[in-house]
């Protein structure tokens, strides 16, 4: 497919926030390669409370505002500038919604293994594909298998930083060693004997564990703020996890176990920015999306934002070299 050819397709900015919308093989016959795409993993087979989860990627891009990009001949976004500098916004990027996880139905009478291979092997696809592949799910049990498949294909253990309200382990002395017994609520237990990440990195943790959960898995390391992170070597490959439960409850009731206290989203993009700016962010997945009767715009408003900011300050050079304070 020609340049010219993919241009007159219509519509085409339809994906998420006006994104264009194109399959993984056309972005790679048409350009070789995407700055990142956004993918969809419409699942909850992990979740050990309420399922809805599923209906993230939908909610987020139905409900979701587009704000106006404009993509150019060759597949670059245009049209939107950051009103205090007059910066493009994501500017000269190129940004594609690949759409969702498809081929493997949610269907009770098939193993949880076999949609936990196909997220590992979108995930390789996608890092094949783009520099940054963003996963919109879905419950957090998602985050293993990508880990997994990006590791897969960088050949390098990936580091780990999760916002959280909760420190997803299973307790000490059970060993997940397998998709078949992974939920959201244990996938960290995995990561750590897969052996595919480096640290895991846990911030704004404050649900309390019980005894049983203790000693931590041993990659697994809890932090209340990103100030506390530490430095590493700045070329290693960063994966961020994001669970909508780490802001509070009255900015995102939208999600299945909610904790008390956590930060606004506009202090949370705060930290966001910067933790772009200071890591080598690899890829991203903002996970725990929930359908309700009454926040479903408000939840797709708010992850359209984190996945904005996402996107501009992991993107953008003149964001990266700004000095970041994490």
């Amino acid at each position: 497919m020609d340049n010219q050819a993919m241009q007159s397709q219509d519509p085409i900015l339809d994906g998420v926030m006006g994104l264009p919308a194109l399959d993984a093989n056309t972005v790679r016959d048409a350009y070789g390669w995407a700055d990142a795409v956004i993918v969809g993993i419409p699942w909850d087979g992990g979740t050990t409370g309420l399922p809805g989860q599923r209906h993230g990627p939908e909610l987020i891009r139905k409900f979701g505002p587009k704000p106006g990009f404009e993509v150019t001949a060759d597949g670059r976004l245009t049209g939107l500038r950051v009103p205090d500098t007059g910066r493009l916004l994501i500017g000269g990027k190129r940004v594609f919604d690949i759409g969702d996880l498809g081929g493997v139905p949610l269907d009770p009478r098939l193993p949880r293994q076999v949609y936990f291979d196909a997220i590992r092997d979108t995930a390789t696809r996608a890092s094949e594909v783009s520099g940054m592949p963003v996963f919109i799910g879905g419950d957090h049990s998602i985050t293993a298998p990508i880990v997994h498949g990006l590791a897969e294909n960088l050949q390098n253990k990936v580091r780990l930083i999760c916002f959280d309200a909760h420190c997803d382990t299973a307790p000490a002395q059970d060993r997940i060693t397998n998709f078949a017994d992974l939920t959201h609520a244990n996938f960290l237990s995995y990561l750590d004997q897969a052996g595919c990440c480096s640290n895991a990195d846990i911030v704004g943790v404050r649900a309390p564990l019980q005894d049983k959960f203790f000693p931590l898995p041993e990659i697994v390391n809890c932090f209340p703020s990103t100030s506390q992170l530490l430095d590493r070597d700045p070329s290693e490959p960063v994966y961020l996890s994001i669970d909508v439960d780490i802001l509070s409850p009255e900015t995102f009731p939208a999600t299945g176990h909610p904790e008390a206290g956590g930060p606004s989203l506009e202090a949370f993009l705060t930290d966001l920015r910067a933790v772009c700016a200071k890591f080598n962010v690899v890829g991203a997945d903002i996970v725990e999306t929930t359908y309700s009767d009454i926040w479903n715009e408000n939840s797709a408003r708010n992850v359209n934002a984190i996945i904005l900011t996402l996107l501009d300050a992991a993107l953008t050079a003149d964001v990266k070299t700004e000095k970041a304070q994490c």
